[in-house]
Parts: structure tokens; sequence; C-alpha cells
């Protein structure tokens, strides 16, 4: 029996056009990057952008697969298009690399719902170990990454930075853009955010370095630490908030500690070695990695970080390279990034 077009799409290895017609359920319009890879990621022969339009009715006609993508509200949308026959899959920007160069594919909800089981926390908890071959790719790729300083937000520029006293220690508070999709399902909400940075000041030997979030800075957006809720904190004397564009790795050179909530900042810094606090439930914490305020409970097993790796950005990503104009592996655009910044 063939395989439905959501395994199909799942599939290590797809040729252009195995999937079939793709219907693309989104709360907004998706970009012109994104409409331009997203046939070739999916490996689909046609893409329909199904934005306002009612998927319990007529708009499923013709489709082969339902893809959800960005970041909508997990809700029981899936349950119609399911009845009908239509494969679901929950498509994202990859965790930590650029939208439209980079997406992750769930068949069972959003990579980052803590909610319930994802295919990813299910791979993570019930799939096999990694053999040694997979173990050394993950970590090469892994170092390849920090090594080349490669980010979601590569247009940022990244410099040496001085913030606080040399001598003290340092913890990075990563902000997130205000309503994300990724905190409640990760378990949070606003409160999280204010915990986070009372646990940060509580530490009087370290020096608190608080990163708004891009959109909030360069975009308009509101986010958990914009000025209202950083008010009373950017004149103590060891605290400083960056509200500029910066590389991420900048701040996590300084960083001894890093809290978040459930940012993919996290798991740059874990990446890069960092001891990491997750007041949240984001898809790398639960698996002993991280420092954890929330307990998952179908998150039991001890994996490392290059099994979180593995399974994140090598089993369930797709990646295109522009020059190539086809998909590629995560190495092949590490590369390309770090060669055309």
């Amino acid at each position: 029996m063939r395989p439905d077009a959501a395994a199909r799409a799942l599939g290590a290895h797809l040729e252009e056009g195995t999937v079939g017609i793709v219907g693309i359920h989104s709360s907004q319009e998706f970009n012109p990057t994104i409409r331009q890879t997203l046939p070739v990621l999916l490996g689909a022969t046609e893409t329909k952008d199904l934005c306002g339009l009612d998927i319990n009715g007529p708009a499923l006609n013709g489709l082969d697969l339902l893809v959800r993508w960005p970041r909508h509200p997990i809700q029981k949308l899936d349950v119609v298009p399911r009845m009908r026959g239509r494969p679901v899959l929950h498509l994202d920007d990859g965790p930590t690399l650029p939208s439209g160069l980079s997406i992750i594919l769930d068949d069972k909800t959003a990579y980052y719902d803590a909610t319930r089981p994802s295919r990813l926390s299910m791979l993570l908890e019930d799939g096999p170990a990694l053999t040694p071959a997979e173990h050394d790719r993950a970590r090469t790729a892994i170092n390849r990454i920090v090594a080349a300083r490669v980010s979601k937000y590569n247009h940022a520029p990244d410099l040496k930075l001085s913030l606080g006293d040399p001598a003290r220690p340092k913890i990075v508070l990563v902000d997130q853009r205000y309503g994300d999709q990724s905190v409640e399902s990760g378990l949070a909400d606003a409160g999280s955010f204010r915990r986070m940075l009372a646990d940060a000041l509580a530490l009087q030997e370290y020096d608190v370095i608080i990163k708004q979030h891009p959109d909030a800075i360069t975009g308009g957006k509101e986010s958990y630490f914009g000025p209202r809720a950083t008010a009373s904190s950017k004149h103590t004397e060891r605290v400083f908030i960056v509200d500029y564009d910066i590389n991420p790795y900048a701040l996590i050179d300084l960083a001894d500690k890093v809290f978040v909530v459930t940012s993919g900042m996290g798991f740059e810094a874990l990446m890069a070695g960092r001891e990491v606090h997750c007041y949240g439930a984001p898809f790398y914490a639960g698996w002993g990695v991280t420092h954890d305020k929330i307990r998952v409970p179908h998150r039991t097993r001890t994996r490392t970080l290059e099994d979180i790796f593995h399974a994140a950005y090598i089993s369930l990503s797709r990646y295109y390279r522009p020059d190539w104009e086809r998909r590629c592996e995560v190495e092949d655009l590490v590369d390309y990034i770090g060669q055309n910044r």
C-alpha cells in the first residue's frame, strides 16, 4: 500500500512531484520566499494558498495534503480534513535557521507543542538510539553552525559586546514576541517571563542581560520584555537591556547561563555549550540537557544534544539552497549562509 501524502512528505528522500497537490492553511499569506521554495521542500506538484478559506468545505477538494503554516493556533482544525481522508502536516520555520530556506514537518501537531506528543517528541521518546555515524554527523553539524554563527536572523550584526563588569558572571534572558503560539503551546504564559526575570535578579552575583525580541525592536510588535515590562529593571545597576539587533551568538559569548521560556535561542545556547534554564517546555526541554521548571509527562527518556539535533534538524527538517535552486542538507545551507552574509 502506497504511503499517504503526509508520510511521503516526511520521507527522508523526496523527488519533485511525489506528494501531489498541497493546500497551505495559514492565518496569513505566506511570503514570496516560502511560495518559491515550498513546492520543492515538500515534493509537491502544486501548492494552493487556503488563507481565509474554510477548510471544512470545498477548499479541500482535489488536495492530496493539507499543511498548516505558520504558528496557527493549535485547535481541532485537523478533525474534518482527516475525516475526509486528507492527511495533515504541521509545518513551521526550522527552529533556528532562516525562514523560507528551512522548514520542520510534523504529522501529529506543531513541533513546539508540549501539550501532546508531537512526531518530534515521539521520535525522541520511543525512537532508536543514534548510530555512531548519525551521532558524528549531528555533532559535526552542530560545530559547523556554531563556528559559522548561523541563526534565523543572519542580517543582524555580529559584534564583540562589552556589557557589565567583565569580572562578574552573566545571565542572558531571552524575550519572545507577545502571543507567540510556542509560549502557550510550551505550557507557559506572561507569568513565566516575570518569574524568569525575578529568578535572575535574585542571583545577586550575576549581571543580567535582557535580549528583546527582534520583531519588537524593528517590527513594531509587542514582546514580553518590552518597555513596560522592563521599565523598573532598566535602571538597576547590573541589568542591561539589548534593544538592538545583534547576532545571538554575540550574546551567548557573554553568557554563563541562558534563561528562556520557549525561545529557539536556548537551543543555540546549548549548541554553544552554555547552561540553559527553561521556564516553559520548548522542543529541547525535558530530555536531560536543560534545567527545567516544568515537567512534560510524555518526555521521560534521557537524550543527548546530538539526539535532539538529529531528530529536529536532520530527520524532520527540510532545507533549500538558493544558488542550487533545490533541496539540500543542513550542512549545505549552513555553508551557503556563511559564504553569503
